[in-house]
């Protein structure tokens, strides 16, 4: 039985398909970045499928599609990737027969991605409170900053009559108390 190592660079418009046996690219496919189109090269091949892809913002829904018609699916990381196989000329036809070599070396570290619906559901709302919690961060900090420079603090340029530096003379005592408050936030 012959063993595929199908290597995926997927684009929004498009997906270049780099498939390997025993080392060598047997095959080459530029399909419109749909599960029908990609089911449709998987399904020519007779054999072991085993097809990778790097993260980016469709793979959760390739995953989802694409997991059934192929042995394995890697999604992988690709900051990991890219020192693995940084060196040379890069496009999306070497991008697809690299992952495939890697794929078939077994250099891919896999990302979890779910079938499960509310799995993908429930991961967004964890990203979304994420970029809150650190959109506050950011502002609570800003606020403190211009608080302690107001009232007359050594702000992160050096003293308090440094270049860029604001003093409120009048406002320090009403700014000591906003800084008490913004610190305890």
């Amino acid at each position: 039985m012959a063993v595929y190592y199908i290597g995926a660079d997927v684009h929004s418009n498009d997906t270049e398909l780099a498939v390997e046996h025993n080392g060598t690219i047997v095959q080459r496919h530029s399909v419109a970045t749909t599960v029908r189109a990609i089911r449709e090269v998987l399904d020519r091949l007779d054999g072991g499928k085993h097809l990778a892809m790097e993260e980016g913002p469709l793979a959760g829904w390739l995953y989802r599609n694409l997991v059934d018609h192929v042995d394995t699916l890697v999604v992988c990381d690709p900051r990991r990737n890219k020192w693995i196989a940084s060196e040379g000329d890069k496009d999306d036809r070497i991008s697809a027969t690299k992952l495939a070599g890697l794929l078939r070396g077994n250099y891919l570290r896999a990302v979890h991605h779910s079938r499960d619906e509310q799995m993908v559901r429930l991961k967004r709302w964890v990203r979304l409170y994420e970029d809150r919690v650190r959109e506050a961060t950011r502002t609570i900090n800003s606020l403190r900053s211009r608080v302690w420079r107001a009232c007359g603090g050594a702000g992160p340029a050096g003293s308090a009559g440094s270049r860029g530096m604001v003093r409120l003379p009048g406002l320090c005592g009403f700014g000591r108390a906003v800084a008490a408050t913004v610190y305890r936030l």
